[in-house]
């Protein structure tokens, strides 16, 4: 079964939440607060605009929207990219059964000098594990591209702030290494309970009215 970046991050943080998300598939039945809901309206607007089916971005990153539409107007742009990686790295079909890790990276755009940028946009705070999601997206674009080095950006659209990562073909081995240890204790059927401050949030807990403990 393949994984997500939010998967294993959903793992790392408590098995027993993984597997009754991701292995028991038991719905979230909670109504999408607003935050999410307006994260996700905006990264719409986002991918509509750079796909040329709007001429608008949201009015709420109104200010972001010449940048975008300079690299919509003189870049290859491919917004929303889907990838799927099975166990060997060999790229595969989205909704292959080989697929291992797969995920939507919201912009990757080459420019006129052939250099290919990866942009993650955020609504909201900062936080940690967003880190680790631009270190994974810049090992999917050095092996989907040629190109030595990949430049990956947290674009955060609230703060008015950029997080810049440059990832190595250098390193490639490397990176691979590190992921396949991380992504190899989701396939370990053990799922035990982890409890913390994430209960409070978290749609099986007993607060939510869950099937979980705590």
């Amino acid at each position: 079964m393949a994984t997500s970046h939010s998967g294993l991050m959903t793992y790392e943080r408590c098995p027993k939440q993984y597997e009754y998300r991701y292995i028991l598939k038991i719905p979230d039945t909670r109504p999408k607060s607003d935050a999410m809901a307006r994260g996700s309206t905006i990264h719409e607007s986002l991918e509509h605009f750079l796909l040329g089916k709007q001429d608008f971005v949201h009015h709420e990153v109104m200010k972001h929207g010449a940048r975008y539409r300079a690299i919509r107007d003189t870049c290859t742009v491919w917004p929303e990219r889907k990838f799927a990686f099975d166990e060997k790295w060999s790229e595969v079909d989205f909704d292959s059964e080989d697929a291992w890790i797969r995920g939507v990276i919201d912009l990757v755009y080459k420019d006129q000098h052939d250099t290919v940028y990866v942009h993650e946009f955020k609504t909201g705070r900062e936080y940690p594990e967003h880190g680790g999601q631009k270190a994974l997206y810049g090992l999917v674009a050095l092996l989907l591209f040629p190109q030595q080095e990949v430049e990956v950006t947290g674009v955060y659209l609230d703060l008015n702030k950029d997080v810049k990562s440059t990832f190595s073909k250098s390193l490639v081995m490397a990176y691979k290494d590190m992921w396949e240890k991380r992504f190899a204790k989701v396939k370990l059927p053990i799922y035990n309970t982890s409890p913390g401050r994430h209960c409070n949030w978290c749609a099986y807990s007993k607060k939510c009215a869950g099937p979980c403990q705590f």
